[in-house]
């Protein structure tokens, strides 16, 4: 059985300004506190914390395959790829998107941090690539779900033109505002997914600081969220 489930910013210990469940270790939280929230979030899932996979997240387009023997924090990556039960990858998000991917017919998971700079690499299309390739799961089987994250209304760059590569030019709006959320679907058709598996919850991480962390909308010293898929032993 795959679970997958994103939370938000509530229940946890840490106190401002990562208040108050922030999962991440690499921002200057209190590292107890850091734990305890972990271990609320595996509690919740029914999983052990030794169970939870994360990654540095660096902003490239490396994938980790995580096998039996993947534990903790690895850093160099911005995506994982599992067919091993037991194991739940954690993306930590405070604006930048958590794509969560799984096969309806077979037991492979994927979480990719996907930014501006890793939709400009297509870390998602990569991701997908190897989950057909190499995990062997059809297209029409992989069901996609972009977690909340900055949304066109507050995606604002300076000259995107000059910023983004050009098969991101289409994702321009006016006010150079960007709609990642449509960039990440339109990468994940170009792979021949079925559009109806392709969920996104439009909420804006900048627009809802009040449940959600967000370093756009906070600046310096805001926390993560956490979004954990895994397949259940």
């Amino acid at each position: 059985m795959i679970i997958h489930k994103v939370f938000n910013r509530h229940g946890g210990s840490s106190h401002e300004p990562y208040d108050s469940l922030n999962v991440s270790y690499a921002i200057g939280d209190n590292e107890d506190d850091v734990l305890e929230n972990q271990t609320r979030i595996c509690k919740e899932l029914g999983i052990a914390i030794g169970d939870l996979v994360s990654l540095g997240q660096v902003h490239g387009d490396q994938i980790l395959h995580v096998d039996a023997n993947t534990n903790g924090e690895t850093d160099g990556y911005d995506a994982m790829i599992t067919d091993v039960p037991g194991k739940f990858l954690m993306i930590k998000v405070a604006d930048c998107q958590a794509v969560m991917i799984w096969s309806d017919v077979k037991d492979v998971v994927a979480n990719v941090h996907n930014g501006w700079k890793g939709s400009a690499q297509n870390i998602v299309g990569k991701t997908l690539t190897k989950m057909i390739n190499e995990f062997q799961c059809h297209p029409s089987s992989i069901n996609i779900e972009i977690s909340p994250s900055i949304g066109p209304c507050c995606a604002e760059f300076t000259d995107p033109k000059k910023e983004l590569p050009e098969h991101l030019h289409q994702f321009i709006k006016e006010n150079n505002h960007v709609n990642f959320w449509a960039a990440t679907k339109k990468q994940c058709l170009d792979y021949g997914l079925d559009e109806s598996k392709i969920k996104c919850t439009n909420i804006c991480t900048v627009c809802n600081t009040k449940d959600y962390f967000s370093y756009r909308g906070e600046k310096e010293g805001t926390g993560r969220f956490a979004a954990i898929i895994g397949i259940k032993k």
